[in-house]
């Protein structure tokens, strides 16, 4: 997956949600869904992040096997700034690629900027590109490198591997992100 221009994904749209508060959660219920489906995949997933990557956009990006970004992108999710609260689901997916203490602190506490060559040091994201062209020709590598890395046993690791995220998205709870502080 990949977005336009200078970015990749702001996640939701908070002025939508603003003005439609009553479909609020049902929206958001269908993005995890989304995010849950590319979780257990049976194959390798990559995104290209091409730009600034934030809130859910961020945590989406979290869900792909690899990922690839611009130099000029940013990552952060700024939830707690803007008054709301990720639901289990979205955090359980952020602390299924994030290890570190102090760093899924500062991803979804502090809502602290990284860069690509951050994400690149921190192990976030694969490799570090200067244009979406060379974004490309990495995914072919990546692809290349990784032939005959699909079917339902990779599907069934990759659901295994992220088992807490998976059944956190799936729950017939529809978490109050807070929405309306907005």
């Amino acid at each position: 997956m990949t977005g336009s221009g200078k970015y990749f994904s702001n996640g939701f749209d908070t002025q939508f949600i603003r003005s439609n508060i009553t479909v609020t959660s049902a929206l958001q219920k269908r993005v995890e869904l989304v995010m849950s489906r590319i979780l257990k995949l049976p194959l390798l997933t990559i995104s290209l992040i091409n730009g600034h990557c934030t809130a859910a956009g961020a945590v989406l990006s979290l869900c792909t096997d690899f990922r690839i970004m611009a130099e000029k992108g940013l990552f952060f999710t700024p939830a707690v700034k803007l008054g709301i609260v990720y639901s289990q689901g979205l955090i359980e997916v952020v602390k299924s690629k994030v290890s570190d203490p102090h760093l899924l602190r500062d991803i979804l506490l502090l809502s602290r900027r990284y860069s690509s060559e951050d994400l690149l040091r921190l192990n976030l994201i694969h490799s570090r590109v200067c244009s979406i062209d060379e974004g490309f020709n990495e995914i072919d590598r990546i692809i290349q490198t990784n032939t005959g890395f699909v079917g339902s046993s990779l599907g069934e690791v990759r659901a295994r591997m992220h088992k807490q995220a998976i059944e956190a998205l799936e729950s017939d709870v529809n978490s109050d992100m807070w929405w309306s502080k907005l």
